[in-house]
């Protein structure tokens, strides 16, 4: 089975303002990068629990690559730096591609990160799974501690992760109704 890991990237525009207040851009970008952290993370550890119970399950996370693999290692070479940085911003065109992945996957996990439900593109990514009938969607809360160690003692990382916290507590309603797994064991369970 093919399992889509959706989380979180950028800052929701909706409440930009309110959540950077008094936050430098480069600790925003710190956050971004700690939350692409978090996301290749989790969905080692997802695939790590499938290995160990003997399941063929396999964990993509878009975040991970897109990050990780393409962004990252663009930004290395400076005639592309700045392609990288408009490319690192242009939530239509990674949209667009995740979408597209999407088309080859059997289910979802959501990872909740801070801000997870305030995120557009989860939010778009979850419409187009819930179309496909009795594909597995599980959302798996994750305190960025937990996700990803490093760096979260880093002030800004505290101070967004919690005004982004506090933001999902009121909009939780928009997601219940999927099974919610408190372990990486737990969500894997749902995906055999």
């Amino acid at each position: 089975m093919r399992v889509y890991v959706a989380s979180p990237y950028q800052l929701p525009q909706a409440y930009y303002s309110y959540v950077t207040a008094d936050i430098d851009q480069s600790e925003i970008d710190r956050f971004i990068d700690h939350r692409a952290r978090a996301a290749k993370n989790a969905a080692a550890n997802l695939q790590l629990h499938a290995f160990s119970k003997g399941h063929s399950t396999w964990f993509y996370t878009p975040i991970g690559y897109e990050h990780s693999v393409i962004l990252n290692e663009l930004a290395k070479h400076p005639p592309l730096a700045a392609q990288a940085s408009h490319m690192k911003l242009n939530h239509e065109y990674w949209i667009n591609i995740d979408l597209k992945v999407l088309e080859s996957m059997q289910g979802m996990v959501i990872l909740g990160l801070p801000g997870w439900t305030l995120s557009t593109g989860i939010r778009k990514e979850l419409a187009w799974m819930t179309g496909l009938v009795g594909a597995p969607i599980v959302t798996l809360p994750l305190s960025p501690r937990k996700a990803d160690p490093t760096g979260y003692d880093h002030i800004a990382i505290k101070i967004l992760s919690e005004r982004l916290h506090a933001l999902d507590l009121k909009n939780l309603q928009a997601f219940h109704g999927f099974p919610v797994a408190t372990q990486y064991s737990a969500a894997v369970e749902h995906f055999q």
